[in-house]
């Protein structure tokens, strides 16, 4: 069997078939954004909770009554993705610790454009990297504040 064939064998299982942003968001058509979440939240699977920005991903997947998301989802300020994602990661150690949670590994995101990343939410992002937070971090390096009239960031 050669390398190809073993990865038609394989493939469909590298990567989780529940959709965990679900479809119906309000994104623009062909949304990269929205695609690079989509695969994220797969490759990550269901033990995962997220702490978003404002932004685009706020707007278009949690429109009051409803939402898009299917992993826990808190939408936070500009500038403090990095904050409330580590809080969340010390939280949970904590509940751990106490014995208050099961022992079950949860990743923990953070996530926001280049503007609430570097421009405004850096220091957070800086003080939970050095504190040795287990948490991921995204930022969606468009170079502008793409849902306030694309001020450059």
């Amino acid at each position: 069997m050669n390398i190809v064939e073993n990865f038609d064998l394989f493939a469909p299982r590298l990567i989780n078939k529940k959709e965990l942003l679900s479809p119906g968001h309000r994104a623009c058509s062909g949304c990269g954004e929205v695609l690079a979440v989509r695969l994220m939240c797969k490759a990550l699977g269901e033990n995962t909770v997220i702490a978003s920005a404002t932004g685009c991903m706020e707007i278009i997947s949690s429109m009051f009554p409803t939402t898009a998301w299917e992993v826990p989802w808190i939408h936070v300020a500009f500038e403090n993705a990095a904050s409330v994602a580590s809080g969340i990661e010390a939280g949970l150690k904590a509940l751990r610790k106490k014995g208050k949670i099961d022992d079950r590994y949860v990743k923990v995101v953070g996530m926001g454009g280049d503007g609430a990343t570097m421009d405004i939410g850096f220091q957070a992002l800086s003080g939970a990297m050095e504190r040795g937070h287990d948490m991921i971090y995204v930022c969606f390096d468009n170079e502008a504040y793409m849902n306030t009239g694309i001020q450059r960031s």
